[in-house]
């Protein structure tokens, strides 16, 4: 995705993989946008994460955040719609797909709170799911209206500092 990012680019645009907790020393102040797919449930420390990145966003700096639900992480089985030891914030490991996927569970607070302690405005959230259009083609995502898989924060750093 990063190499079709960069053959794409339209300006003088950054493409960078790494930790979270140990990227490469990027100019300050200086992101526009920023997009998490799917990789904040990978955090040991989120709120030192976030802390770090959100340090490097330029005043209304744009972060988009699609993560697995916290409904979902606090499953402990694939098929587990029902949250388990939701409150302990631990690494959890499920069978998915014939392997096993390990992730760390935050609680909805933790995120918004993290979110909120690093002076960060939450635009809006959002818990996609399947419309009646998508289930025809894919009935089998059914599953997915009794507990949202995803959930999307749209984040903005204020124009003013706090």
């Amino acid at each position: 995705m990063i190499r079709a990012a960069a053959e794409a680019r339209a300006r003088n645009e950054i493409y960078v993989v790494a930790d979270m907790h140990h990227m490469p020393q990027l100019p300050d102040a200086r992101f526009a946008l920023a997009v998490s797919y799917v990789s904040l449930v990978d955090i040991v420390n989120l709120t030192s994460a976030l802390r770090k990145r959100f340090e490097s966003f330029s005043r209304a700096g744009r972060f988009v955040v699609c993560n697995l639900s916290p409904m979902v992480t606090a499953s402990r089985q694939q098929a587990q719609v029902l949250p388990d030891h939701y409150f302990d914030e631990t690494l959890r490991s499920m069978p998915m797909f014939g392997g096993i996927v390990n992730n760390f569970h935050s609680t909805f607070s933790t995120y918004i709170n993290g979110f909120i302690e690093h002076g960060i405005e939450i635009e809006a959230i959002r818990e996609p799911y399947p419309s009646p259009e998508q289930l025809k083609h894919c009935p089998a995502n059914a599953d997915n209206l009794r507990v949202p898989v995803f959930i999307i924060y749209l984040l903005r750093k204020p124009l003013k500092a706090r």
